[in-house]
């Protein structure tokens, strides 16, 4: 039941941060169309907007790796065949994670290269980026938890 619990207000955080996110970036990219023209965005609003994003991902990161946790604790209390279903699941969710952290290690230092040449390009890919990734994240903790719910 506390385990439950648990899951059911990460994933509730989980979804309040990629809301609040997301009305965040809609506000934002209202700001920058009113302010800036169409979708121009400053080099300091860049590194603001990263700067913001890596701190979200890290809080992600934490989440999904407590709901990996909490996969395999439930693995530890199931019966054999149903604890190497688990087991699996909460593999692939581990390199999932673990490919997630290093594709956002790897745009990170391309984001940083990228700033001393600045353009709308770079603004571009990196909103493409955070987008899809969040996305990826954001299905990957749906993943677990349909599988808790099993």
């Amino acid at each position: 039941m506390k385990i439950t619990t648990l899951f059911i207000a990460g994933m509730s955080l989980l979804l309040t941060l990629f809301t609040c996110a997301r009305e965040a970036e809609d506000e934002e990219e209202a700001y920058r169309e009113a302010h800036f023209g169409a979708k121009a965005v400053s080099r300091e609003a860049a590194v603001a907007d990263w700067s913001q994003f890596m701190s979200d991902a890290k809080i992600a990161f934490r989440l999904t790796e407590r709901n990996i946790a909490q996969l395999n604790n439930e693995a530890a209390k199931a019966d054999l065949k149903t604890r190497d279903s688990i087991c699996h699941a909460a593999d692939i969710a581990e390199t999932k994670l673990k490919t997630a952290k290093k594709t956002l290690a790897a745009r990170d230092v391309a984001f940083k290269k990228e700033l001393a040449d600045y353009s709308q390009e770079t603004a571009k890919r990196n909103d493409a980026f955070m987008k899809q990734f969040r996305r990826d994240l954001f299905d990957l903790n749906i993943e677990i938890e349909k599988r808790l719910d099993e």
